[in-house]
């Protein structure tokens, strides 16, 4: 399992599918947060991790999670 975030300011997304595709067996799951670290910030991904660890479940290929919250809520 590879965590990915599209718009991480010190690890490029790229260096993620590349990782992905270096492991061979490994399963891609892309988070839309502007953030170094998605973990924490989507309880739908740390089931996800969670699942993987303890339960050595993969998750489904292809999926992208939204952050529980905004990273930059709007201003009212």
């Amino acid at each position: 399992m590879v965590v990915g975030n599209l718009y991480d300011p010190a690890t490029n997304y790229t260096f993620s599918q590349r990782m992905q595709r270096q492991l061979g067996n490994a399963v891609l799951v892309s988070v839309d947060v502007v953030e170094h670290c998605a973990v924490g910030r989507s309880k739908e991904l740390g089931q996800l991790v969670t699942d993987y660890l303890v339960n050595q479940k993969a998750p489904a290929p292809g999926q992208l999670l939204k952050p529980d919250a905004e990273a930059f809520p709007p201003v009212a």
